[in-house]
């Protein structure tokens, strides 16, 4: 359903929301209750091996890419699994 190209006023019928997607970080922290912090590019320029030494001593995070990327994107994959490609149009 094309709810912004509409002619007609939709308002009362539909809320369009601009929703930001999560990272892979942010969908691990969500699913696994890790608290990863937020490392930025110079930080892991300089020192990558000891960050992904902590990341792989806590959880093994290629398990759950795969899983991120059907359904992790959006945080309301949390809600009804079947629905989320409906609701991520």
């Amino acid at each position: 359903m094309e709810i912004l190209n509409a002619g007609a006023d939709l308002s009362r019928r539909a809320v369009v929301y601009t929703l930001q997607g999560l990272s892979f970080r942010e969908y691990l922290n969500m699913t696994q209750g890790a608290e990863f912090p937020r490392v930025t590019l110079p930080a892991l320029l300089k020192d990558h091996a000891a960050i992904a030494k902590r990341v792989i001593g806590a959880i093994r995070p290629l398990a759950f890419f795969e899983g991120y990327l059907r359904r992790g994107y959006y945080p309301y994959f949390r809600e009804q699994d079947e629905l989320y490609y409906i609701q991520a149009e």
